[in-house]
Protein backbone atom coordinates (compact mmCIF):
# COMPACT_ATOMS: atom_id res chain seq x y z
CA UNK A 1 0.00 0.00 0.00
CA UNK A 2 2.87 2.40 0.77
CA UNK A 3 4.33 1.71 -2.66
CA UNK A 4 1.02 2.65 -4.27
CA UNK A 5 0.90 5.93 -2.34
CA UNK A 6 4.45 6.87 -3.33
CA UNK A 7 3.89 5.87 -6.95
CA UNK A 8 0.72 7.99 -7.25
CA UNK A 9 2.50 10.87 -5.51
CA UNK A 10 5.48 10.66 -7.90
CA UNK A 11 3.24 10.48 -10.98
CA UNK A 12 1.28 13.56 -9.98
CA UNK A 13 4.47 15.47 -9.21
CA UNK A 14 5.89 14.59 -12.62
CA UNK A 15 2.66 15.79 -14.24
CA UNK A 16 3.26 19.19 -12.63
CA UNK A 17 0.48 19.07 -10.05
CA UNK A 18 1.05 21.15 -6.89
CA UNK A 19 2.59 19.26 -3.96
CA UNK A 20 -0.42 19.76 -1.69
CA UNK A 21 -2.79 18.31 -4.27
CA UNK A 22 -0.42 15.41 -4.97
CA UNK A 23 -0.22 14.55 -1.27
CA UNK A 24 -3.99 14.78 -0.84
CA UNK A 25 -4.80 12.61 -3.86
CA UNK A 26 -2.10 10.05 -3.10
CA UNK A 27 -3.30 9.68 0.50
CA UNK A 28 -6.92 9.16 -0.59
CA UNK A 29 -6.10 6.74 -3.45
CA UNK A 30 -5.86 3.53 -1.32
CA UNK A 31 -9.26 4.28 0.23
CA UNK A 32 -10.84 4.88 -3.19
CA UNK A 33 -9.39 1.66 -4.57
CA UNK A 34 -10.55 -0.31 -1.53
CA UNK A 35 -7.07 -1.46 -0.58
CA UNK A 36 -6.82 -3.74 2.43
CA UNK A 37 -5.81 -1.83 5.58
CA UNK A 38 -6.77 1.58 4.19
CA UNK A 39 -8.39 3.98 6.64
CA UNK A 40 -11.86 5.37 6.10
CA UNK A 41 -12.42 8.88 4.80
CA UNK A 42 -13.89 9.91 8.17
CA UNK A 43 -10.77 8.78 10.03
CA UNK A 44 -8.57 10.60 7.53
CA UNK A 45 -10.52 13.85 7.92
CA UNK A 46 -10.53 13.51 11.73
CA UNK A 47 -6.75 12.98 11.79
CA UNK A 48 -6.16 15.93 9.44
CA UNK A 49 -8.16 18.38 11.53
CA UNK A 50 -6.84 16.91 14.77
CA UNK A 51 -3.27 17.52 13.64
CA UNK A 52 -4.05 21.08 12.55
CA UNK A 53 -5.53 21.88 15.97
CA UNK A 54 -2.15 22.17 17.73
CA UNK A 55 -0.87 25.61 18.69
CA UNK A 56 2.50 25.20 17.00
CA UNK A 57 0.93 24.35 13.63
CA UNK A 58 -1.51 27.27 13.85
CA UNK A 59 1.30 29.66 14.83
CA UNK A 60 3.06 29.37 11.46
CA UNK A 61 0.32 30.84 9.21
CA UNK A 62 -0.54 33.45 11.83
CA UNK A 63 3.12 34.50 12.02
CA UNK A 64 3.20 34.81 8.23
CA UNK A 65 -0.01 36.85 8.33
CA UNK A 66 1.51 39.19 10.93
CA UNK A 67 4.59 39.66 8.73
CA UNK A 68 2.48 40.43 5.67
CA UNK A 69 0.38 42.93 7.61
CA UNK A 70 3.52 44.61 8.97
CA UNK A 71 5.08 44.78 5.50
CA UNK A 72 2.00 46.12 3.73
CA UNK A 73 1.18 48.59 6.48
CA UNK A 74 4.71 49.98 6.51
CA UNK A 75 5.22 49.22 10.20
CA UNK A 76 8.36 47.16 9.59
CA UNK A 77 10.01 49.94 7.55
CA UNK A 78 9.18 52.54 10.20
CA UNK A 79 10.49 50.26 12.93
CA UNK A 80 13.72 49.70 11.03
CA UNK A 81 14.08 53.45 10.40
CA UNK A 82 13.80 54.17 14.13
CA UNK A 83 16.56 51.72 15.03
CA UNK A 84 18.69 52.79 12.04
CA UNK A 85 18.45 56.40 13.27
CA UNK A 86 19.82 55.48 16.70
CA UNK A 87 22.49 52.90 15.85
CA UNK A 88 22.90 53.20 12.07
CA UNK A 89 25.98 55.47 12.26
CA UNK A 90 27.97 53.05 14.42
CA UNK A 91 30.34 50.48 12.93
CA UNK A 92 28.16 47.72 11.51
CA UNK A 93 25.17 49.72 12.69
CA UNK A 94 22.81 48.84 9.84
CA UNK A 95 23.04 45.05 10.37
CA UNK A 96 22.58 45.67 14.11
CA UNK A 97 19.54 47.85 13.37
CA UNK A 98 18.08 45.05 11.24
CA UNK A 99 18.60 42.53 14.05
CA UNK A 100 17.13 44.80 16.71
CA UNK A 101 14.15 45.71 14.48
CA UNK A 102 13.38 42.02 13.92
CA UNK A 103 13.73 41.18 17.62
CA UNK A 104 11.63 44.11 18.86
CA UNK A 105 8.16 42.68 18.04
CA UNK A 106 8.99 39.42 19.82
CA UNK A 107 10.03 40.93 23.15
CA UNK A 108 7.79 40.15 26.13
CA UNK A 109 5.31 42.81 27.13
CA UNK A 110 5.52 44.56 30.50
CA UNK A 111 2.96 43.55 33.06
CA UNK A 112 1.55 45.68 35.83
CA UNK A 113 3.16 45.20 39.25
CA UNK A 114 -0.11 44.05 40.77
CA UNK A 115 -2.04 41.72 38.53
CA UNK A 116 -5.38 40.14 39.27
CA UNK A 117 -6.79 36.94 37.85
CA UNK A 118 -9.11 38.85 35.53
CA UNK A 119 -6.33 40.86 33.87
CA UNK A 120 -6.15 40.37 30.07
CA UNK A 121 -2.36 40.70 30.31
CA UNK A 122 -1.97 37.28 31.97
CA UNK A 123 -0.35 34.53 29.98
CA UNK A 124 -2.07 31.21 29.28
CA UNK A 125 -0.07 29.41 31.99
CA UNK A 126 -1.11 31.97 34.59
CA UNK A 127 -4.78 31.63 33.61
CA UNK A 128 -4.61 27.85 34.06
CA UNK A 129 -3.30 28.08 37.65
Amino acid sequence: MAGLVFAVFAVFLMLGMPIVSSIAISSITPTLLGAQGATSAQALIRATFGGADTISILAVPLFILAGVLMARGGISKKLFDVFAYFIGNLTAGMPCAAMVASAAPSTPRCRPATSSRSSPMLSTQERIR
